[in-house]
């Protein structure tokens, strides 16, 4: 959290400050991203940047705070709208935090590099920070879904589901960080249809099939 110092600047240097911290994490990961940097595009100094957060680390999350802030108010706000059926729902839903990476790509990578698996402790620490927030998200957005066609019961369901798409998203953000396109709509259309061959299986497994519905 910045010092109280901070909120004392005009709003632009706030947002340059803010800008440059974005930029270079975004750009480097925390690992090998430089407060040098960070205070030369800035137009700061390093003394001054350590007045207003604590260290390097501190300054990191408040910026990982309001994009995952922002990402998960948007989302939450565009879900409204989305199908009842779970898989048809599940596509729909990708589509939407798409469509936020979209519009935010400097955010979006930032994103894409902090919950990336490797093994640092930063990771660690961004893990325990994250986790329940995205598993809470998760279950708001499966909590009206018609559960109807479901062979096995609601909850067992979507912990299942939710085992895939953790490791799906896992091996995907992987991908996309070893590969240099970073063209959003491109991933977008890719991650939408390898989903989608994913699920096929998943669907068959997990719901009745339709002339099964008949005799229920």
């Amino acid at each position: 959290m910045p010092a109280r110092l901070f909120f004392e600047l005009s709003t632009e240097k706030q947002t340059r400050i803010l800008d440059a911290g974005l930029t270079e994490f975004a750009e480097y990961g925390y690992e090998c991203s430089s407060t040098n940097r960070i205070v030369r595009n800035a137009g700061i100094s390093k003394g001054s940047l350590f007045q207003y957060f604590s260290n390097k680390e501190d300054f990191y999350f408040y910026l990982l705070d309001q994009v995952t802030e922002d990402y998960v108010t948007s989302l939450e706000t565009s879900a409204a709208g989305l199908s009842t059926e779970l898989f048809p729902r599940i596509k729909e839903y990708a589509v939407l935090e798409f469509t936020w990476y979209i519009r935010h790509p400097v955010q979006a990578k930032l994103i894409l590099q902090a919950f990336s698996r490797n093994t640092s402790e930063i990771y660690s620490k961004v893990m325990t920070r994250y986790e329940m927030q995205g598993k809470a998200l998760y279950r708001k957005l499966m909590q009206d879904v018609d559960s109807s066609r479901f062979q096995w019961e609601k909850e067992k369901t979507l912990d299942i589901l939710e085992w895939f798409l953790e490791g799906f998203n896992a091996a995907f953000m992987a991908e996309r960080m070893n590969g240099a396109d970073q063209d959003w709509d491109a991933i977008q259309n890719r991650y939408v249809e390898q989903l989608s061959e994913y699920m096929k299986p998943l669907e068959t497994g997990l719901l009745k099939h339709r002339q099964e519905e008949n005799y229920v």
